[in-house]
């Protein structure tokens, strides 16, 4: 399958207004929640020599302006949480192996929003050409400084709309209730 059908799949199924999703780059805006970034250092788990190495991409996000606000001095707000962004057109190519239906299916529920750890984030013309995803398992953290490192770029902003999806996507995966029972769980 090819990103274009992929995408088209995706968007068909979806019922979010993707349209008002981005808000343009807000130059006089602090760093933190709701921005994208490109070209910005986080460590991805290589599991053929199980250690992590440093890759260069598209980010979202997560940690709040005040958090990291350096104007604000006090201890732990150095780093920031991101979630790195998967290009489409990537996903596609490694989810290949499941077959034409299963992939089908997933970009459908997907559009849906119905997969709980992954969202679809829609295109951005510069550097997401066919959109992409987010996979809420692999949350990550950068230094503050990797948003002034040579080609670290802002990218894009989301609308309140955006944030909100975004907001509920994050609260219901990593706040939901876990699945099997805990011990005096019935208390």
């Amino acid at each position: 399958m090819d990103v274009n059908e992929a995408s088209r799949i995706i968007l068909s199924a979806s019922t979010r207004d993707y349209g008002n999703f981005y808000g343009g780059i807000l130059k006089d805006q602090a760093l933190g929640v709701g921005q994208i970034y490109n070209n910005i250092r986080f460590p991805v788990f290589n599991q053929d020599d199980s250690i992590y190495d440093t890759v260069e991409g598209l980010v979202y996000v997560l940690t709040h302006e005040c958090d990291i606000d350096q104007k604000n001095i006090r201890p732990f707000n150095e780093y920031a949480m991101i979630c790195p962004i998967i290009d489409l057109e990537i996903c596609v190519k490694n989810l290949d192996t499941l077959g034409e239906d299963k992939l089908k299916n997933f970009l459908t529920e997907l559009g849906k929003d119905n997969i709980s750890r992954v969202t679809y984030f829609p295109a951005i013309a510069d550097c997401l050409p066919n959109g992409g995803i987010i996979d809420l398992n692999q949350l990550s953290h950068t230094h503050i400084s990797a948003f002034q490192l040579g080609d670290a770029e802002k990218v894009d902003t989301l609308t309140a709309n955006g944030l909100r999806i975004l907001d509920f996507k994050i609260t219901n995966h990593l706040l939901r209730p876990k699945a099997e029972r805990l011990a005096l769980s019935r208390f």
